[in-house]
């Protein structure tokens, strides 16, 4: 068993410098690697070349300070090729919700339910042993009095025979060279970082697994084929002397360590394809989790020496005139080529060829990649195998495990030996810039992002203090998870506190017939029940009293289909019973008959007032949905002064409307309920940072439904009129059809079928990409929403984004969607219901059967 070891910073380090802790003193300046996005899904090509163009400017950076003389003799200036170290790592941390979410309702019960999340706390940097200046003074003492050198030079002298190590002002050209050089490739020097910024990252990167980075004993332990990594010294204290009791490491039980194996690149078989192709990726495959498909590594450290094209290019020529002049000797001696000779030849005849071409990239010689793996050896091995263009070899021993893992930390000393000489694109093109970040900083919890297991927060408030198109939009299959995302999302916002005081306002109408999500709302508004009569009537809709009125007369018109004078009696009517104090439209229109019975002096009432008005009440008094929208008596709770989450259910009766519905009176009136629910629900939270989602969107999109009118009235006014707008749906061809493309700022497109076009008609996947402006590069995108959950042979597929439960581990992976955000790429979302939310509003028949159940078992026990 090896122990553990010590960090290689030293103790003295100055503006970001480190100098090693090991005798040669090295000083070393590393630079933080900006992240680039999700790089493996949702990125375009032309993400993934400006990601790869960060480090490719850093190496060609680089490999220009080499000298030109360099191409002439090899390997006297290999001496002058300038070494670099790449690191990146993720560890798992237990989630914890935003700094602004504490002590709020939505924060507790965040914290209650996703207290077992782990999210990923992930950095990339690379670093470049400086240069001293040796005898020189360089820049700043060009033009200084040889007194002034004689005594720097005895100043660094004697601080060299003190501290055993060169001062730092002694790199000052170099760290200036270095430093532009990354500054040009849009990376962050970390001499150029605030002072509390930089310290934070260099105890993370000196011992990335340790709960507390300011540390410089750094914990674990290293048996035969893998290492322990621990969070603590007292942890590692602890496996040690379970070790020496013979305690086999699987049965330690033990919390504060992770399993790991260190294991090399021996060889690599990419062939060619361009770099922005994600296949190449290896970088973001090996730190993606496993849930997403990648390896789940937990670091990688790559290690070498930049070599220019121009020199690399003059030794593949050196080397086939090799293979030539051999050739040449055996065929004078009677003798073929060999084999091996015929395929080097080959080989180098393609690399001539292509560095022939201008703007090739550097070399990098004398390479070594060392991966962290999680788990113990056979389990590590087998995570790798999902890269399957590189062959990787564990370390067969505790030492060399240890040596490995020391190999891969900050100014290490320690190298690996290796024959790899890689084109520098290896590792431009890796994607070690990917790292999947989306949403507002905070809000309510939508998911993990799923490679890298981000949390995603949605602010209520964002479309209108950043000027956004108004609606988010999430279409999905049925079974996709579409409504429990909705569901989910609508409960939080009714936990936020509005920026206008109280709790925010949220309104989730649900159309389907049915009862769902009854038992997590405060408000239930069922339309299938009298209690709920004149709740959406236009007098308790609308705050302005001739808007009111106008539209009370335009819903009656167009129900009955009046004749034109019989439309002008009817809106007299509504505006008499208005201006004689009516609530309601119903007694609005009793208020004119009773004056026109009683013949009033001055009513001025048509003839036809007793007629219209009896059509009207026999109507009512037969339609429990008229009922809604035309009232006879005030409503005690106008549903523009509720709080927290109302739902308006559908109940027994559905609101989505028949085909034709338009041509029939019972049509019409489901119609304009629908109509009158919408535009309730948008008055109702209007200036009030409220929210308003509409489950079965489709059916209000739809241009003969008259809903839509208020849809692209949202789509004008929403923002200014500061609230969200949330339209879901399983249907997304009518969305494009409907021309509401341009009011969509953010969304969420869950599984979707993706079915051969027929007659034209084009396939949901196709439609929710055209809906968001999408450009799917190779059709990733497309061809990952209709896949099933479970494999043909039994087994999970996690490229599917429906959810589902693991056979083997029996873990729940939630369903995964994509997150539109604007103009920003495409980020697939983890999303995971919480149990509790799940045991309450699950719409699988199975969930319903449970609650059913336990809602008898209470009425049982009453």
């Amino acid at each position: 068993m090896a122990k553990s070891t010590k960090s290689f910073i030293g103790s003295i380090s100055r503006n970001g410098l480190m100098r090693a802790s090991t005798p040669d003193k090295r000083i070393w300046l590393y630079a933080r690697v900006p992240a680039g996005g999700a790089l493996l899904e949702g990125a375009q090509d032309k993400s993934r070349a400006q990601a790869a163009s960060t480090l490719d400017l850093f190496f060609d950076g680089l490999a220009n300070l080499v000298p030109q003389a360099a191409t002439r003799n090899r390997d006297l200036m290999q001496s002058k090729y300038r070494e670099f170290h790449l690191l990146t790592a993720s560890m798992p941390i237990h989630y914890q919700i935003p700094a602004a979410l504490r002590g709020t309702e939505l924060g507790v019960w965040l914290s209650k339910n996703y207290k077992n999340e782990n999210i990923q706390r992930q950095f990339t940097v690379i670093g470049v042993p400086l240069i001293n200046n040796g005898f020189g003074f360089g820049r700043q003492y060009k033009h200084a009095s040889l007194l002034r050198k004689s005594l720097v030079w005895t100043n660094r002298m004697a601080y060299s025979i003190k501290n055993h190590a060169p001062r730092f002002d002694e790199y000052d050209e170099d760290t200036h060279r270095i430093e532009r050089i990354m500054l040009d490739a849009g990376l962050e020097p970390f001499t150029r970082m605030d002072r509390d910024e930089r310290d934070q990252l260099i105890q993370q990167v000196s011992g990335f697994w340790v709960s507390n980075n300011n540390v410089t004993d750094l914990p674990i332990m290293a048996e035969s084929d893998h290492i322990h990594l621990f969070a603590d010294s007292q942890h590692c204290a602890t496996a040690e002397r379970l070790y020496e009791q013979h305690v086999d490491c699987r049965d330690w039980n033990m919390r504060g360590q992770m399993p790991a194996t260190l294991c090399t690149v021996t060889n690599t078989s990419f062939h060619g394809d361009p770099i922005i192709s994600p296949e190449n990726m290896w970088g973001a495959r090996l730190m993606t989790v496993a849930t997403a498909g990648g390896a789940n590594a937990i670091a990688v450290s790559v290690r070498g020496r930049v070599e220019p094209a121009p020199v690399t290019a003059s030794q593949i020529r050196k080397n086939g005139q090799s293979i030539d002049q051999n050739t040449r000797k055996r065929a004078e001696r009677g003798h073929e080529a060999t084999g091996e000779m015929i395929d080097t030849r080959r080989d180098i005849a393609s690399a001539e060829d292509m560095y022939t071409m201008k703007d090739m990239p550097a070399t990098l010689i004398d390479l070594s990649c060392v991966v962290l793996a999680d788990g113990e050896s056979q389990d590590a091995t087998d995570s790798l195998l999902s890269i399957g263009q590189m062959e990787f070899a564990p370390a067969p021993t505790a030492n060399e495990q240890l040596m490995q893992f020391k190999s891969m930390q900050v100014c290490s000393p320690v190298r690996i030996p290796s024959t790899l000489e890689w084109s520098s694109t290896m590792v431009t093109g890796a994607g070690f810039t990917s790292f999947a970040v989306a949403g507002d900083a905070s809000g309510v919890f939508l998911g993990m992002t799923e490679a890298n297991e981000q949390p995603v927060y949605i602010s209520p408030t964002a479309v209108q203090d950043e000027s956004k198109a108004p609606f988010f939009v999430i279409v999905g299959q049925t079974g996709s998870g579409k409504s429990m995302v909705l569901v989910n999302l609508m409960r939080q916002f009714a936990m936020t506190v509005s920026r206008t005081g109280g709790r925010t306002c949220a309104i989730l109408i649900n159309p389907k017939s049915g009862n769902d999500f009854e038992t997590i709302a405060e408000h239930i508004i069922r339309i299938d029940k009298d209690i709920s009569a004149g709740t959406f009537d236009p007098f308790n809709v609308l705050l302005n009293m001739s808007e009111a009125i106008e539209l009370a007369a335009t819903i009656i018109n167009d129900i009955f289909q009046f004749g034109a004078t019989d439309q002008i009696d009817v809106q007299y009517m509504i505006s008499y019973g208005a201006q004689h104090g009516a609530k309601t439209t119903g007694q609005a229109l009793r208020f004119a008959a009773q004056a026109y019975q009683n013949h009033e002096q001055g009513a001025n009432l048509p003839e036809s007032t007793s007629r219209l008005y009896e059509t009207i009440v026999r109507a009512w008094e037969s339609s429990q949905q008229l009922r809604l929208i035309i009232g006879m008596k005030p409503v005690e709770t106008p549903l523009r002064i509720s709080e927290g989450l109302t739902l308006i259910n559908a109940g027994e009766r559905s609101l989505i409307p028949e085909k034709d519905a338009a041509n029939t009176v019972s049509g019409r009136i489901k119609q304009w309920v629908l109509r009158m629910i919408v535009t309730g629900a948008g008055y109702s939270v209007r200036g009030r940072d409220g929210v308003v989602a509409l489950d079965e969107a489709w059916v209000a999109v739809n241009g003969s439904s008259g809903t839509a009118a208020t849809l692209q009235e949202w789509e004008r006014m929403a923002r200014s009129q500061r609230f969200l707008p949330i339209l879901a749906s399983q249907k997304v061809k009518e969305f494009v059809d409907a021309g509401l493309s341009g009011g969509i700022s953010r969304g969420l497109i869950l599984s979707l079928k993706d079915l051969e076009e027929t007659n034209g008609m084009v396939s949901d996947a196709k439609s929710a990409l055209r809906l968001f402006h999408i450009n799917d590069d190779h059709d990733r995108l497309r061809r990952r929403m209709p896949l099933d959950a479970v494999k043909k042979n039994g087994e999970a597929n996690y490229q599917s984004m429906r959810a589902f439960t693991d056979p083997h581990t029996g873990q729940t992976r939630g369903s995964v969607a994509f997150f539109i955000d604007g103009n920003e790429q495409p980020v697939p979302v983890r999303i995971d219901i919480s149990a509790e939310s799940l045991a309450l509003t699950g719409t699988s028949a199975l969930e319903k059967i449970r609650r059913e159940q336990a809602q008898g078992e209470v009425v049982s026990r009453g």
